[in-house]
This record gives structure tokens, C-alpha cells and sequence, in this order.
């Protein structure tokens, strides 16, 4: 038996179909962290107009510490004064994949900003990409400093008493991960738990309020995930997704 294909229209036909894309392209302006520079995509190439310009800054805002703030803003200008010491450049070329670009020299912005460094321990690529978000006030573009377990608990037996996302270790494996608004009481619930730990790393900055801690709490799980093909962390039962479902 033989079938015949129906000819139509096909910018009409009552479908809606994939659209096509290369490699990984969002619609969404994102950067990806390297650790000698940025790959800016497509879409932030167009968002930001980068093409008009040369360089980019990244700042804070005046009140703000590179260690404790949770937007970094993305400043595209064409200042040139000669020494450019916090002035990245833009780098375009042929080479480049969908006509993106890359943001050169990025080492010292790593030192300055130590969550931003974080992001290169992660073994999978998408686990180094991060979408940026638009700050209505400012105008500008700006990359999420997440928590980011900068701090370690040097004595298990004395941790603070404050709101924080947490990552806990037992022989350099992840064990748990999880958010809470007091380490010191929560690791106690972890001991009762029999959960093995030896060592605990966490994060205070950016946990003020329990949508943050759940956001942030979900941001690192998912990317447990995947860097575990799927799996979560073996004394986290369901994800945070599915917890507040």
C-alpha cells in the first residue's frame, strides 16, 4: 500500500512547527564563563547592541561590595582613555559561532568577583552558562550573583545561627543540599537524620527572605542534576520543584 503526501501551503496549515536553531542559541541574552573570557551570545549581541561598542564594564552599585551583591551590571561603552584597567574588551570575528562575541581578559574580574568563579568548577557547559536579566531602574542588563557557597564551616560543632543555602559533603560527595533560615538548628535536624557530613558549605548573602532561600536552594539542585545525569543529591528526596507543587 502506498500513501500520497498532502501538497499544502505550509505557511498556513494550522500547525506550528520547531523552529530550526545551531548548536545552543536562546532567545534569551546569555554569556557563557570561560576561564580566560566570556562568549556572549547572539541574542546578547543584539540586546545590548554590542556591536556599537568596544568595551564593557561590570559594576556595582556604589553601596554595594563585589562580595555581597546579587546584581553585576553589564555597561557596554566606547571609553578609551588608554589604560582600560576595568574595561573589558569586545572581541568580534568570522570565527565565531551565530555571530556572537567573546568578552576578553576576564581573570581579574573572577578575582574581583568570587561568586562569578565559582561558576567554573562545574564540569558541564550549561552549568557555566547564565542568562541575563534587565534591570528596569538602571536601564542595564545584569548577571545574578547567586549564592554560591563561598563560605565553609570551619568548626562543625559551632555554626551560626543564620538563614542561609547549604551544601553538604561526606568524603568530598555531595550529600544534601537544602536552604534554610538557621544553619545552626538545621544541622542539628541533620545529625538527628543520621545524614553523614564532613563538611558544610554555605551561603548567607542573598537568603533574606524564604523565596530566596527557594530559589536559590532550586537554582542549585537543578544544577547537581546536571552534573549527576538527572540524579539528586543522595539525601534529597524530590527536587525543591516538586516539594512546593
Amino acid at each position: 500500500m502506498s500513501f500520497t503526501i498532502k501538497a499544502v501551503h505550509q505557511n498556513d496549515d494550522g500547525f506550528n512547527n520547531v523552529e530550526k536553531v545551531s548548536g545552543f542559541v536562546s532567545k534569551h541574552p546569555t554569556v557563557a564563563l570561560r576561564h580566560l573570557c566570556l562568549y556572549a551570545s547572539v541574542s546578547t549581541v543584539e540586546k545590548l547592541n554590542l556591536k556599537k561598542f568596544k568595551r564593557v564594564r561590570f559594576s556595582v552599585l556604589k553601596n554595594e561590595t563585589f562580595e555581597n551583591a546579587e546584581k553585576l551590571y553589564i555597561r557596554p561603552n566606547n571609553d578609551d582613555d588608554g589604560r582600560n584597567r576595568d574595561n573589558y574588551l569586545i572581541v568580534f570575528g568570522k570565527k565565531l559561532l551565530s555571530d556572537g562575541a567573546i568578552i576578553s581578559g576576564v581573570k581579574s574580574l573572577y578575582r574581583a568577583v568570587p561568586k562569578l568563579k565559582k561558576y567554573l568548577e562545574y564540569k558541564v557547559a550549561d552549568n557555566k552558562r547564565v542568562t541575563l536579566k534587565f534591570c528596569e531602574k538602571q536601564g542595564l542588563y545584569y548577571i545574578q550573583l547567586r549564592p554560591m557557597f563561598d563560605k565553609s564551616l570551619v568548626d562543625l560543632n559551632n555554626p551560626p545561627p543564620v538563614p542561609a543555602v547549604y551544601r553538604l559533603s561526606y568524603n568530598g560527595a555531595v550529600q544534601n543540599i537544602g536552604s534554610t533560615n538557621d544553619l545552626k538548628r538545621r544541622l542539628k535536624e541533620k545529625e538527628f537524620e543520621a545524614i553523614p557530613f564532613d563538611q558544610v558549605e554555605y551561603s548567607s548573602d542573598g537568603c533574606d527572605t524564604e523565596e530566596k532561600l527557594l530559589d536559590n536552594e532550586d537554582y542549585h539542585v537543578e544544577r547537581y542534576k546536571l552534573e549527576n545525569n538527572g540524579k539528586l543529591p543522595p539525601h534529597n528526596h524530590q527536587s525543591v520543584r516538586k516539594r512546593k507543587n
